[in-house]
């Protein structure tokens, strides 16, 4: 069986199963998906994405250093 991508094995597509133009659909699927765009700084290479990710979690640990733990009620 010929296969289109890396899929898995639940999207794994019979290319003899498939007709002329759903041959035609996959194969624009398949090539319309564009790679990420990729930054570098010598030797460190990384994806947007993952940057974007990286920076809202940097964030989210400065705060959680920065703002204060909730004070309990003092009783009376």
């Amino acid at each position: 069986m010929t296969t289109f991508g890396t899929f898995g094995p639940a999207a794994q597509v019979s290319v003899a199963a498939l007709s002329k133009r759903a041959k035609e659909c996959v194969v624009e699927m398949i090539e319309s998906v564009a790679p990420g765009i990729y930054l570098g700084w010598g030797a460190f290479v990384v994806q947007l994405g993952n940057l974007i990710v990286i920076a809202v979690m940097l964030a989210l640990f400065v705060l959680a250093l920065l703002l204060p733990f909730p004070k309990a009620r003092r009783r009376r």
